[in-house]
């Protein structure tokens, strides 16, 4: 389902528990129609910090590589310690995704309800 915001009456439906299940698109028009902004909300609201969490798993498995590679794979850089690191640095990676998601999606809906008007 594709949500249309025309106004803050839809634009405070975002806002609702269970929305982001029934739908899968949102749409901008009216006063507050803008391409950019548009794009920037859909990603923001469908966000799962997955990309966060991949970039901290990578940048954790290239630093134990090279690390392990200078100074060899024992101790805190045997094969199960890195494993370790690269859990817990994935959950950190999603978890702050999420967080910085939702301040990217605050900012946007504050703009967003600034430029909306009321419905009657």
């Amino acid at each position: 389902m594709e949500l249309v915001v025309r106004d803050r009456t839809t634009l405070v439906e975002l806002r609702q528990p269970g929305m982001k299940a029934r739908i899968r698109r949102i749409k901008l028009e009216g006063p507050i129609a803008d391409p950019t902004m548009e794009r920037a909300l859909n990603r923001a609201y469908f966000a799962c910090g997955c990309e966060e969490g991949s970039v901290a798993v990578l940048m954790t498995l290239l630093t134990s590589l090279l690390l392990g590679v200078i100074g060899g794979f024992e101790g805190a850089l045997a094969w199960w310690c890195i494993a370790i690191y690269l859990a817990v640095s994935a959950l950190l990676g999603k978890a702050i995704g999420l967080m910085l998601s939702s301040l990217r999606l605050r900012r946007i809906w504050r703009s967003l309800f600034d430029i909306a008007v009321e419905t009657p």
